[in-house]
């Protein structure tokens, strides 16, 4: 019975022996590279989108604030009469 350590020690002989090697090492470079440029692209367009929510929620937050201060006068008179 073979164990499964082995068995990956003798999987990674056979894949860099010399019969093996070129359909082995290029594509895993390849798929290396491929990751991480999509991953560079990835993190870069959340961290563009979330820049851009923060700043809707920013001017949301703003226009709400803003909403209360305009407001206001029209109903600080009906609350400051007596009953």
């Amino acid at each position: 019975m073979r164990s499964g350590f082995s068995c990956f020690l003798e999987g990674i002989n056979l894949a860099t022996s010399a019969k093996y090697r070129k359909y082995v090492i290029w594509p895993a470079l390849v798929s290396l590279v491929v990751i991480s440029v999509s991953l560079y692209i990835a993190f870069g367009f959340v961290a563009d989108v979330s820049a851009w929510i923060a700043g809707l929620l920013i001017g949301v937050a703003l226009l709400t604030r803003l909403h209360y201060v305009f407001l206001a006068p029209l109903f600080l008179p009906a609350f400051s009469r007596p009953l």
